[in-house]
């Protein structure tokens, strides 16, 4: 993945990802753009489907390493930090997580950017909300972030919810 080591298998390209995101962001700060950075290859995969950067049908949610996906939110957050390009982090694309491993990944990943210096003033911290036909499900990532254990109290985080119309039944 974009800031893996050679001591965490990854199928992910290695090497120049982040000269490319420092190229993207620096080019975005040049033309007055604005930039939501977004985990949409986790260490380990958040689903089996092509999503996360490929598809891999023996995917199962322990697959997916929350520790280095914190860390990998954490790296990121740390070099854009003072970029005013930044305006939001999306902590993971379109995750297929059971709710309780979810939130608990979500409550971290929160923590870390804004330990990095990505402030609630400034960045949204944005949280995927995916598997729509199960929304209201005992145990949903919906359920559980906003039970009493879900999301920790932080000024600006929103909701992105994906919603594709063409695949309801």
């Amino acid at each position: 993945w974009l800031v893996s080591d050679d001591l965490h298998p990854s199928p992910y390209h290695r090497g120049r990802g982040m000269r490319h995101l420092d190229d993207a962001i620096a080019w975005a700060e040049e033309f007055h753009m604005k930039v939501v950075l977004d985990l949409h290859g986790a260490p380990g995969g958040q689903t089996k489907e092509q999503t996360c950067g490929y598809g891999n049908p023996s995917w199962t949610a322990s697959s997916f390493n929350a520790s280095a996906a914190v860390e990998a939110v954490r790296a990121v957050a740390e070099r854009f930090a003072g970029s005013d390009a930044v305006i939001a982090f999306e902590l993971l694309n379109e995750p297929e997580l059971p709710g309780d491993v979810a939130a608990d990944f979500y409550r971290q990943a929160i923590i870390a950017v804004r330990s990095a210096g990505m402030g609630a003033d400034r960045v949204a911290v944005a949280v995927n909300i995916y598997d729509f036909g199960h929304l209201v499900d005992e145990g949903s990532v919906w359920r559980t972030l906003m039970g009493p254990t879900g999301l920790p109290l932080d000024d600006n985080v929103v909701f992105d919810l994906h919603l594709y119309y063409a695949f309801l039944p």
